[in-house]
């Protein structure tokens, strides 16, 4: 900086100081200074975008811009290599590895959208596209690059650079993926990556066929205004093949090409599929191979022309009035004509962009200005820097050695920051001797400057002091005659990391040589040093035991006997039986225990019942220490009352046989029921007479016939006893059961004389009873009468016989059955005629007369008659 004779600032302002006098001339460039940097830090770094340490100002220069109107929206392309743009591990001044780390804004501080294509971080190259809400054809345009910002670790690249009329940008570097905001999807056939003229793009081979199919999207399908644009690069001339096409072959659509005459066309296909294009127009630029060209068709169906653009300039026109038509369908190409299959491109495309907007001439000049040179389209100044320190206070604490060490962070309030940037404090190290606050100086620098700023930092003392030699619990008797004991110890002592021990305040709870009571005391320590910290406090227990036992007195000693006054127990009455006891301090509790006969526990004997038995009383005194002492005697009660017994019935029970030859009692009702004062052991029954037997119940017994007694016998715990009876009187009432072998008739003949005399016991009844059958006889009537108890060898008279069968038991009770025998006679009567009498005639007559004798007959049965 030059002040005399006259002042630049920044080598942007230059006065001139036309003031002679040595004072005065110091004094207003001391005022001049002061104003400029006041004037520069408001009007230049005011609009310093906040978190970034660099920044360039890039001036796109206007003589590049055709025309007098300004372009909206237009996205310039920046390529720029410069070493501060490397990553900070190169040397630069870029945070981000991926050169993330970059935003642009307008002069007047206005953030820009931009898409980052590629970033050299080995040589610092930066290309990028830049969108220029207004872009000056009549002067300059500053814009800034911003860099080095630590914070930034996501792509600050956005879609939105390319404004809603881009339908689609390929920048095919190394990818086929659309920047726009429509992200139209694609898929490769075969093409390869290659450089390019702005980085890569693509390599198309025709002899492969190879293209880039874009799958059908209506943002691609309109037909009002319609610019296709691309930097191609041939192979082959003299053939027909297609940059970008959207047609379908059934009416509809645009594409961009190359004919056989070596020259760019553009076409529009009607509704109907009329191909509307250029081709035939006149004039135009024949291509050659291995050379760039910015190629552009534009469709304007308002304007009513179809126009082809070569590196910025016309090349042909057609005025036509032809509407274009929509395809509805169809996948669009890069590279071929999509709906043949054919037409293939052949050599390399990049930056491929479609838009639904007529651009004019100045646009697409001023694009190929800029894509073409990027170097001469703008200038670009020297790396500036802002550095600025900003400080908040601090609390710093000291540690236990009473030091502590101040960081940055502790008192940076977002300073500049970066790779570059170095942060100095103006005092690091702090001890006991700084408590309170202390003026530290942040010094923030790089290699374009430094700035400073001050912070108060405050030192303060957060240890607490430490206690050592804290006693261990303590535990004593108590003195003799003494309800508790005077105990003493050593005093534990303190250090702290600030506070000398002398100056150490306590606080004690209680002091050695005290006296303590008997039971558990805590005994706390606290040190508390010059800062107010107070320490973590020193606790023990000072324990005082009771170790003297109480003295109990029983006031019965032999054994009591007594007996039983209600029910089978002894209720004990008054308090003649309690104990007494006496303890060196308070709180004596007496209690007995009862075992044996009687257990359980309590505090008097008054009302307590004791069972019959032997129980042992044992009275124990326990003081609050829990020192016991016992005393105990013993109560035997015993049961001298009979049990009652109760039969269910008296006299004589008359009943019959039910079971075979006895009766089965069934039920309880002839049980008995017993009762005594205590309990009854047994109730038993015992059986004489007819039927013998014991047993304690009378349900299911079987009684034989004929007379019973029933004795049932009571007996309590004691062996005392009680007795009743009844009889049981059973008597036979069923009648025997017979069956006579056959039934009904039984027919037969005669076997001797005139009679059937029946052989076997097969026609003689049987007979069974409940008890026993007495008898089983037989009586006969009709044409045979008889008894007896077999019919074997019975002679049965001719004619029918009844035969009545009959059983007696032993009571008497009979029962009968009976059949029919009929006895035939089958045997024919023997005759007994004369013998033959032969005789002559008598004379003269023509006869004989004899007398014959007659004829005699016998029968088993009889003759009736002979005729």
């Amino acid at each position: 900086m030059n002040l005399n004779p006259e002042i630049t600032f920044f080598g942007r302002l230059f006065f001139p100081l036309p003031v002679n006098h040595s004072f005065c001339r110091k004094f207003l460039k001391a005022l001049l200074v002061s104003f400029f940097v006041f004037i520069y830090s408001t009007d230049v770094y005011a609009q310093w975008l906040p978190g970034y340490t660099y920044r360039k100002k890039i001036t796109i220069q206007e003589n590049k811009i055709p025309g007098t109107t300004a372009l909206t929206n237009f996205p310039v392309l920046i390529d720029i290599t410069d070493p501060h743009l490397k990553p900070c591990s190169g040397g630069g001044y870029i945070e981000n590895s991926n050169g993330w780390d970059i935003k642009f804004t307008t002069s007047s501080g206005v953030q820009l959208n931009h898409d980052i294509e590629g970033y050299n971080s080995l040589s610092g190259r930066l290309t990028v596209w830049v969108q220029i809400p207004s872009l000056s054809a009549t002067s300059n345009t500053d814009i800034y690059l911003y860099f080095g910002n630590p914070s930034i670790t996501a792509n600050s690249s956005s879609a939105n650079t390319w404004d809603n009329q881009y339908k689609a940008v390929w920048h095919l570097n190394n990818s086929i993926s659309d920047a726009s905001v429509y992200s139209q999807t694609s898929t490769n056939f075969g093409s390869t990556n290659t450089s390019a003229n702005i980085l890569d793009g693509r390599n198309f081979v025709r002899s492969s066929n190879q293209y880039i199919r874009v799958q059908y999207n209506n943002e691609l399908d309109f037909n009002d205004q319609i610019t296709v644009s691309a930097w191609i690069n041939i192979n082959t001339t003299g053939i027909d093949q297609k940059i970008f096409s959207d047609q379908d072959g059934n009416g509809g659509g645009y594409k961009l090409g190359l004919y056989d005459n070596k020259k760019a066309e553009f076409e529009i296909r009607t509704a109907g599929n009329t191909a509307v294009l250029n081709r035939n127009e006149p004039g135009g630029t024949e291509l050659a191979t291995s050379t760039w060209y910015y190629v552009v068709g534009v469709y304007s169906n308002p304007g009513n022309f179809i126009r082809t653009y070569v590196n910025g300039d016309l090349d042909r026109s057609l005025t036509t009035n032809a509407d274009a038509g929509l395809t509805n369908s169809g996948n669009p190409a890069i590279g071929r004509e999509p709906w043949t299959g054919s037409f293939f491109f052949d050599g390399k495309i990049d930056e491929l962009r479609v838009q639904r907007a007529a651009r004019d001439a100045n646009w697409l000049k001023t694009e190929y200005n800029n894509q073409s040179s990027p170097s001469t389209f703008y200038s670009t100044d020297a790396t500036e820097s802002t550095i600025s320190a900003l400080c908040k206070n601090a609390t710093l604490n000291l540690s236990a050695s009473g030091s502590a060490t101040l960081t940055v962070p502790m008192i940076d309030n977002g300073s500049s920051s970066g790779c570059s940037v170095t942060k100095t404090l103006s005092k690091t190290s702090f001890t006991c001797a700084d408590l309170g606050p202390n003026n530290v100086i942040l010094t923030v620098s790089n290699a374009f400057g430094s700035s400073t700023c001050s912070a108060t930092v405050t030192v303060v003392d957060p240890v607490a002091p430490v206690i050592s030699g804290c006693p261990s619990n303590l535990t004593v008797s108590s003195d003799p005659g003494s309800c508790g004991a005077i105990v003493s110890w050593t005093e534990p002592t303190a250090a702290d990391n600030c506070t000398p021990a002398g100056s150490i305040i306590w606080t004690k709870s209680k002091l050695p040589g005290t006296f303590f009571p008997v039971g558990t005391t805590t005994v706390t320590y606290t040190a508390r040093d010059a800062s107010g910290n107070n320490s973590a406090p020193c606790s023990f227990t000072v324990t005082v035991n009771d170790n003297i036992p109480s003295s109990v007195s029983c006031p019965v000693t032999v054994q009591q006997n007594a007996g039983t006054n209600n029910a089978c127990r002894y209720v004990h009455s008054g308090t003649g039986w309690d104990a007494t006891a006496i303890d060196n301090c308070s709180g004596v509790s007496l209690s007995y225990t009862l075992a044996g006969a009687t257990t359980g526990t309590g505090n008097t004997l008054n009302n307590v019942a004791f069972n019959a038995g032997l129980t042992t009383v044992t009275w124990t005194a326990t003081d609050a220490a829990n020192n016991t002492a016992s005393c105990s005697f013993s109560v035997m009660v015993t049961d001298d009352d009979n049990p009652s017994v109760t039969c269910p019935v008296s006299g004589q029970q008359n009943v019959t046989t039910n079971t075979n030859c006895t009766y089965v009692h069934s039920g309880n009702g002839w049980n008995a029921t017993a009762t005594d004062n205590c309990s009854v052991s047994t109730l038993a029954y015992t059986l004489s007479g007819a039927t013998t037997g014991t047993g304690t119940t009378l349900n299911n017994v079987a009684f034989n016939t004929g007379l019973t007694t029933v004795t049932w016998t009571a007996t309590d715990a004691a062996g005392y006893t009680a007795t009743c009876s009844f009889q049981v009187n059973v008597s036979d009432d069923d009648k025997p059961s017979v069956s006579c072998s056959v039934t009904g008739q039984q027919n037969v003949t005669t076997t001797s004389a005139c009679t059937y005399v029946h052989s076997g016991t097969a026609w003689d009844a049987t007979a069974s009873d409940n008890c026993a059958v007495v008898s089983v006889a037989f009586s006969l009537s009709g044409a045979t009468s008889g008894t007896g108890n077999t019919l074997n060898n019975v002679v049965f008279n001719e004619g029918l016989t009844t035969v009545s069968w009959l059983a007696t038991d032993a009571a008497g009770n009979t029962s009968g059955c009976s059949f029919n025998v009929n006895v035939t006679d089958n045997v024919l009567p023997l005759i007994s005629c004369p013998s033959d009498i032969t005789h002559g005639n008598d004379p003269g007559l023509c006869s004989y007369s004899f007398t014959v004798t007659p004829a005699s007959a016998t029968d088993n049965c009889g003759v009736d008659q002979i005729t």
